[in-house]
C-alpha cells in the first residue's frame, strides 16, 4: 500500500475545462455547471498534478518554488487534492450533476380551470419581457389596481405565449399560468410579488443569452455599470438612489448579457424591503405612498417605479458595460471602490446566482472570463449610501 507522499491521486474528470487568468486558474465543470477559483498557490499544485506527479513530487517542486520545507507544504498538498476529488473535479466519482434548468418552474401544477368560464375578467395588460410575451387578466378591479402598477412598466406587446389570469376565491387567491397553478396567496397583498416574480423567471429561461446575472444595471452615458449581489446586499437600495439622481433603471435582478456582450433591459420597478424605505425617502419622498406588498420570502416590499424606459433598439440589442460592482452593505467600514481580479469578480458574479450557471458551458466560461478581463471591476462596502452612489457616477 502507497504511503501519502508516494500516492498520483487520478487525473481531471473528463467534464472539467481549465481556463488560465493571469497566475491564477478558474476551473470548470460542465456537470455541475460550478466555478472553482485557484489561487497561485493552488494553481501551481493543478498543474503540477496535470503531469501526473506524486504527492511528494509535487510537495518537492514546490518546496523548491518557494523555498520551504517539504514536509511543511506536503498537508497542503494532500488537503488540496481530496478536496478536489470531494468536489468531483479530480477522477470520474462524486460528480454533482446540476438540476436542469427547467425545473425552475416546477412550482406550477396542472389544474382543472374549467370554472374559469363563469368569470368575467378584466384585461390588466399584454406585455413583453426580453423575448416573451405575456397576457395578464384579474377577476377583479380592486386586483388590477394593485398588480398594474407593478407590471406597468413592461413594454406592450400584441404577441404572447403566456396567458396569466389572477382570481380571487372566498378566502385566496388563485394566479394560473395557461392550464397551470402558478401560487395560491392568502392576501392580495401577496399577488404582485407572485406574478412580477413569475414573469421575470419565465422570461429569462426563455431568452437567448451568453448568461443571465442576478444583477441590477443602471445605464448613462452610453453604458452600463452593473450591480452584482446577493439578497441582503444592499444592492436594490443603491440601485434605486442612482435612479434617484439621474441614471436610467435597465434591471434590478436580472443581468441578461447577449452574446455580442451587452445587457439587455428588464425595465419592472425596484422592489425595496421594509428596512430601506427610510433610507431611500431622501432620494423619492413618495416612497411611503406607494402600496404595500408580501413576497413569498415573508419579505415586506414597495415597488419603486423606474423614472424612465428604454429605447426599442436598447431593448432589443441592450447597451455595452463599463464596470461591475460588488455593493455590501458594511456599516464597519468606509465606502470605497475596490479593485477586484478578473478571478473573483468571475467567482463573485457567478456565485451571485440567478440561475446563472445554469447556462454556462465550457464555450460561454471562456467568453465570460474573455468579457470580464475587459471591464473593471470593484467591490463596494457600502457604509454611506451618499459617498456609494458617488462613488459609482465615477466609472460612468
Amino acid at each position: 500500500m502507497l504511503n501519502h507522499d508516494e500516492q498520483i491521486y487520478p487525473p481531471p474528470n473528463s467534464a472539467v475545462s481549465v481556463h488560465p487568468v493571469g497566475d491564477e486558474l478558474i476551473i470548470f465543470d460542465d456537470r455541475s455547471k460550478q466555478l472553482a477559483r485557484m489561487n497561485q498557490t493552488a494553481t501551481k499544485i493543478w498543474q503540477l498534478h496535470e503531469e501526473n506527479l506524486s504527492v511528494d513530487e509535487i510537495a518537492q517542486h514546490l518546496s523548491e518554488f518557494y523555498s520551504v520545507e517539504k514536509e511543511v507544504i506536503i498537508s497542503d498538498v494532500i488537503n488540496a487534492l481530496n478536496e478536489w476529488q470531494a468536489m468531483g473535479l479530480i477522477g470520474e466519482d462524486n460528480i454533482p450533476v446540476a438540476p436542469d434548468v427547467e425545473g425552475v418552474l416546477d412550482y406550477m401544477e396542472e389544474i382543472d380551470s374549467g370554472f374559469e368560464d363563469k368569470i368575467e375578467f378584466q384585461h390588466v395588460k399584454s406585455i413583453k419581457l426580453l423575448d416573451s410575451g405575456f397576457d395578464v387578466f384579474a377577476s377583479s378591479a380592486e386586483i388590477t389596481n394593485i398588480l398594474l402598477p407593478v407590471i406597468s412598466h413592461y413594454p406592450k406587446t400584441d404577441n404572447f405565449t403566456n396567458v396569466i389570469k389572477v382570481i380571487e376565491k372566498e378566502d385566496c387567491f388563485l394566479i394560473i399560468d395557461g392550464s397551470k397553478l402558478v401560487c395560491i396567496c392568502d392576501t392580495i397583498e401577496e399577488v404582485a410579488p407572485v406574478v412580477n416574480g413569475h414573469i421575470l423567471v419565465t422570461s429569462f429561461l426563455n431568452v437567448n443569452s451568453l448568461s443571465v446575472f442576478h444583477a441590477a444595471a443602471i445605464y448613462d452615458n452610453d453604458g452600463i455599470v452593473l450591480l452584482s449581489a446577493g439578497s441582503g446586499s444592499g444592492k436594490s437600495t443603491l440601485t434605486a438612489a442612482l435612479m434617484c439622481t439621474g441614471k436610467q433603471l435597465f434591471s434590478d435582478d436580472l443581468g441578461v448579457l447577449t452574446h455580442d456582450q451587452k445587457i439587455r433591459p428588464t425595465p419592472g420597478c425596484i422592489g425595496l424591503k421594509k428596512g430601506s424605505w427610510d433610507v431611500i425617502e431622501r432620494y423619492y419622498p413618495a416612497i411611503f405612498e406607494l402600496a404595500t406588498h408580501y413576497r413569498q420570502d415573508k419579505k415586506i416590499v414597495k415597488y419603486l417605479p423606474p423614472s424612465s424606459l428604454p429605447t426599442s433598439s436598447q431593448l432589443e440589442n441592450g447597451e455595452p458595460v463599463k464596470a461591475v460592482v460588488f455593493p455590501n452593505y458594511s456599516p464597519e467600514h468606509k465606502s470605497e471602490l475596490i479593485p477586484l481580479s478578473t478571478a473573483d469578480a468571475l467567482v463573485k458574479i457567478t456565485d451571485a446566482g440567478y440561475h446563472t450557471n445554469q447556462s454556462l458551458n465550457h464555450g460561454s466560461v471562456a467568453n465570460l472570463i474573455g468579457w470580464m478581463k475587459e471591464i473593471p471591476a470593484y467591490e463596494l462596502p457600502v457604509n454611506d449610501l451618499k459617498e456609494a452612489v458617488n462613488l459609482v457616477e465615477t466609472l460612468f
